[in-house]
């Protein structure tokens, strides 16, 4: 990760941990293991544990729920010791397994809010210290939202006309996007770019990164459900009962299907959403077709995409807006948690497809 991700990232921990108070409810639990180790069958000290649990839980899962999935393991990357998956479980296994000895689980617990406390404290050091050098990150303006596209470098082959070739055919995957949900192209704004596998945020309204989003969304499904049958090939493959011919043509034919028949019904549940004059619908259904198809093979090959929001716009004047606001953002949030992706395939079944477009982009201006 780059420094402005690594800034962005430092400052939404610290901001995420000061509404949650995480560390102050590990406090507090810590402080009720300390008395009923003091105390084993004093009841009061069991109820105060037991609240004590279901506090820190609370806090714990809020402060995931800040984050996109993406984003979360990057911040397992920078301490896995303080925001690992398996917190919760790891203390609640302790207490378990020490109900006659709450001391060896208040030791445990003591440990881990130090250690915690640490990085903490480290986070904001880090904080200052790239502020004083002025390292920033930029955010997605109120209104709209960016997908961040991480590519492979073996998906263009580490070269440059491989590397322009993805840009182009994200350029023309957004290009398609927009004219379905907003009947016309609207150019995507480049905003900030890492390496080592290139990562590039690209801003656009908001309605056209949520149907990308939940496009890739169907991908990762469907991308799941073709792996379980290539799984199945793959065991049958080792049976010296079927050669490789009847192999491929009883798991290789039923993959293709399956693929043409999610994505003919995806075309079509986007197609009739669309607010593209109904006399460009052919066309938009022969792209699509093909974006659709291209975002199945390179998330087999390990491309991520994830989802930033900008700010909320202005509330509306009326209760209604206000509501279809509240709601419109939330589903933003809700499809920003379900980008999880799987691991690449070291045999990708899927072809790329060529992304064409006859007609050439118009820039903005």
């Amino acid at each position: 990760m780059n420094t402005n991700k690594l800034r962005e990232l430092v400052e939404r921990i610290i901001e995420v941990e000061a509404k949650t108070s995480t560390q102050v409810h590990l406090r507090q639990l810590a402080s009720a293991l300390s008395n009923l180790s003091g105390s084993p069958q004093n009841s009061d000290y069991q109820n105060q544990l037991s609240d004590a649990i279901k506090k820190f839980v609370e806090s714990i899962d809020k402060f995931h729920a800040e984050f996109s999935p993406t984003d979360y393991d990057r911040i397992l990357d920078l301490s896995n010791v303080a925001f690992s998956n398996t917190l919760v479980e790891e203390i609640i296994t302790t207490i378990r397994e020490n109900v006659m000895s709450p001391a060896v689980a208040d030791s445990f617990v003591q440990k881990l809010h130090g250690q915690r406390n640490e990085v903490f404290t480290r986070l904001r050091e880090l904080q200052n210290t790239l502020d004083y050098f002025h390292f920033g990150y930029v955010e997605p303006a109120t209104g709209s939202s960016e997908l961040g596209f991480q590519i492979p470098r073996d998906l263009f082959n580490n070269d440059l006309p491989g590397f322009i070739k993805e840009l182009r055919d994200l350029d023309l995957i957004i290009k398609f996007f927009s004219e379905v949900e907003l009947g016309r192209y609207e150019p995507a704004e480049v905003g900030s770019i890492s390496t080592t596998d290139p990562l590039i945020f690209l801003s656009m309204a908001e309605p056209v990164a949520k149907k990308i989003a939940l496009a890739v969304s169907w991908a990762v499904a469907t991308w799941l459900g073709v792996e379980k049958i290539r799984k199945l090939r793959a065991e049958t493959a080792q049976l010296k009962s079927f050669t490789e011919e009847e192999v491929e043509s009883i798991f290789g034919a039923k993959i293709k299907q399956e693929i043409k028949a999610a994505v003919d019904a995806k075309v079509a549940e986007i197609i009739a959403s669309s607010k593209a004059l109904p006399a460009k619908h052919p066309e938009l259904e022969v792209h699509l077709t093909k974006a659709l198809e291209a975002l199945l093979a390179k998330i087999e090959r390990g491309m991520t995409v994830e989802l930033r929001i900008g700010p909320a716009p202005d509330e509306g004047d009326t209760e209604g807006d206000i509501e279809d606001g509240h709601s419109g953002r939330q589903e933003l949030f809700d499809i920003q948690s379900s980008l999880v992706f799987p691991k690449a395939s070291e045999n990708p079944i899927l072809a790329i497809p060529e992304l064409k477009d006859d007609k050439p982009a118009r820039s903005r201006g």
